[in-house]
């Protein structure tokens, strides 16, 4: 046998979840589907491809420009890498470049990227890779790859949040 307060429970729930069924129905009679506003598998794809060649193109840049150096002007690639990058990451740029003593000049030879596994929505990983050619001030080449890895965030485009070094190769 179920209690007085247990009735008055049951009797709540009941009514309770009857008048839920009966709102539902009434907005489908009504016709009032609910809206569905994501974009279909196919305009998902595109937009990621999009995103995806877009970032890849500003951590390439980014890289390239950063990577690249001129004694004569070594300052230069403050204002290369300005509009690659966030604000808040640029500003820690400028304070942090260590200066390049006995070169003569770093020029980028080749770069490519590959993407890597990262899962926030507006945030994506590349792994850079630069094949370059260092002068020295004695007239010395040397070829060397650097691999970067590059966080980039959607702002206003992709920007670089932050790159980390991860490997020097020198072939010889």
């Amino acid at each position: 046998m179920i209690s007085v307060g247990k009735q008055h429970l049951f009797t709540f729930l009941i009514v309770g979840l009857g008048c839920c069924l009966a709102y539902l129905v009434s907005q489908t009679a009504l016709g009032k589907p609910p809206k569905v506003t994501e974009p279909t598998i196919q305009q998902t794809e595109q937009q990621t491809k999009q995103d995806k060649e877009e970032a890849k193109t500003v951590a390439i840049a980014f890289c390239e420009s950063y990577v690249a150096y001129d004694y004569s002007n070594p300052e230069a690639y403050k204002e290369k890498i300005k509009p690659f990058a966030e604000s808040q990451y640029y500003k820690e740029l400028l304070k942090s470049r260590q200066a390049h003593p006995g070169e003569k000049a770093i020029k980028v030879v080749h770069s490519k990227a590959f993407p890597v596994d990262h899962d926030f929505a507006n945030e994506q990983v590349w792994n850079v890779i630069i094949d370059q050619e260092t002068s020295f001030q004695n007239d010395e080449k040397q070829r060397e790859t650097t691999s970067f890895f590059v966080t980039l965030v959607k702002v206003d485009g992709w920007k670089v949040k932050e790159v980390v070094q991860d490997a020097y190769y020198s072939p010889e």
